[in-house]
């Protein structure tokens, strides 16, 4: 549905002007559930999506951004890329393990162990974690060195050296912390941007794969 500049949309959308001069615009609501922006390179997808993005912030809406190539950081500044816009206030672009880190209790067992999977992983080590992780739980929080001091204490050498290799690999992302005053939640971060929306990119450019896979289900589970 598409309508001109005397749309009665309640939350419209703008999305571009038609060959007529009209502005042309969409309702917010009709973007509800998977929406796909499917085009040949050059299109104006990427132009597309920006556009809905910042008429969805300004009906207040909540958004967090995947952005795989840091494209999405400035849309704060007018094209000059140096004087703020009317949007600067409302969009808080956070790194993973740099401005993004979360404890391991934030970030949940199923997550943790899909994490661990992903790289690399596997069965009886799978098994392994699992039931150092419930174990922990019962005695107190899990933390990450909690989970290295019981790595430590496998007989078994093949699952303690790969244990050891992925929680060392993991620690270096310093996408986990044990140190609260490191860690954030998406409830703080949106806080920043007040109650009336914001958009929250999350900056993956350069990110190899696990700290995406990390980052995407971490912050979907949640």
């Amino acid at each position: 549905k598409i309508r001109g500049k005397d749309s009665e949309f309640k939350h419209p959308l703008e999305v571009g002007e038609a060959s007529d001069k009209q502005r042309l615009k969409v309702s917010a609501f009709d973007f509800q559930g998977l929406n796909l922006i499917v085009g040949k390179k050059g299109m104006g997808k990427s132009h597309l999506a920006k556009s809905l993005l910042l008429g969805l912030l300004q009906n207040g809406a909540r958004i967090i951004v995947f952005d795989i190539n840091d494209e999405y950081s400035s849309l704060g500044y007018k094209p000059d890329g140096k004087t703020e816009s009317e949007f600067h206030g409302k969009i808080l672009s956070v790194t993973p393990g740099a401005g993004l880190s979360f404890t391991l209790k934030y970030m949940g067992q199923e997550v943790f162990l899909d994490l661990m999977e992903a790289m690399g992983v596997r069965d009886a080590s799978l098994y392994q974690l699992r039931s150092i992780w419930e174990d922990l739980s019962k005695t107190g929080e899990v933390m990450l060195s909690g989970i290295d001091a019981e790595i430590d204490k496998i007989t078994t050498s093949s699952v303690k050296g790969a244990l050891e290799r992925r929680m060392s690999s993991l620690q270096q992302t310093r996408f986990v912390t044990d140190i609260e005053e490191e860690s954030v939640t998406l409830e703080e971060l949106f806080e920043r941007l007040g109650e009336d929306g914001g958009v929250l990119v999350i900056n993956l450019k350069g990110k190899d794969k696990v700290v995406m896979r990390a980052t995407v289900q971490t912050i979907l589970s949640r």
